[in-house]
Order: C-alpha cells, then sequence, then structure tokens
C-alpha cells in the first residue's frame, strides 16, 4: 500500500466469491522506521499484533509502546463516510497515522503522511512517473 526508504504497509486482499468484489484482509506495517518490528491488523476474526503477540484485544483498549500508540475505540471515524463507530487509530513515527475498522472478515484502512520523492504503492507515486 505504501513504500518508501523508511515505511512499508502492506494489506493482503481477498475476494469475495459471491460478489467478484476484493476487500482488504490484513495490514502489516514495518520497515525501518519501525526498527524492523511489525504490527499487523486483521479483521475481528483474527488478531492485531506487535511483533507476534495479540494487542488492542478488546474495546476499549490502549496500546502504547516507543514506537507505537493506539486505541481501539468506539468513537473512530469510518472510514468509508466519515462517520463515527467501532476502529483502531494508530500514531506512528514519521507522522504516519492509521485509522483501521475492523469487521468480520475484511478491513477498512486509511493512511496518512507526509508524501516523499521515494513514495509509491497503492497510493501513487510522488515522483515524476505516476501509476
Amino acid at each position: 500500500m505504501v513504500k518508501s526508504d523508511g515505511v512499508r504497509i502492506q494489506g493482503r486482499y481477498d475476494k469475495n466469491e459471491t460478489s467478484g468484489l476484493t476487500y482488504l484482509a490484513s495490514l502489516i506495517v514495518g520497515g525501518p522506521f519501525l526498527k524492523g518490528r511489525v504490527l499487523q491488523i486483521q479483521p475481528m476474526d483474527g488478531k492485531t499484533t506487535w511483533e507476534g503477540d495479540e494487542i488492542l484485544a478488546s474495546i476499549p483498549s490502549v496500546f502504547r509502546n516507543e514506537l507505537v500508540y493506539a486505541t481501539y475505540h468506539n468513537a473512530a471515524k469510518m472510514v468509508k463516510d466519515g462517520t463515527v463507530g467501532p476502529g483502531i487509530d494508530v500514531a506512528l513515527p514519521l507522522g504516519v497515522t492509521l485509522t483501521v475498522n475492523r469487521w468480520r472478515y475484511m478491513l477498512a484502512a486509511e493512511i496518512s503522511m507526509c508524501q516523499t520523492e521515494d513514495q509509491s504503492g497503492q497510493c501513487g507515486s510522488y515522483a515524476d512517473d505516476s501509476y
């Protein structure tokens, strides 16, 4: 979803066989800005983990360390339409923020970060070439 020298955000997508539509099935954040550590967010049928250890298992909950401040609460922005509902808000180094809505089998995610020249991915490229 995002690839730069410091930030890696990967999404895994699955396909609904009935409708034929794809959906975000997992989100993984890592890279040098997290000192090689990994944050993974899965839908409700999975887990949210930091370095493989489950975090944010229930609403409300908070996870905090030197790199991550994450809250799982009922007043998060709904990515689809901007209303309010359950979700995870994450603040990371370099001003990277995430809002993730967890549904039973899928996720909705909004990523915010400062643009970098080496940035590419689903967000596009800020270099001379564009996707």
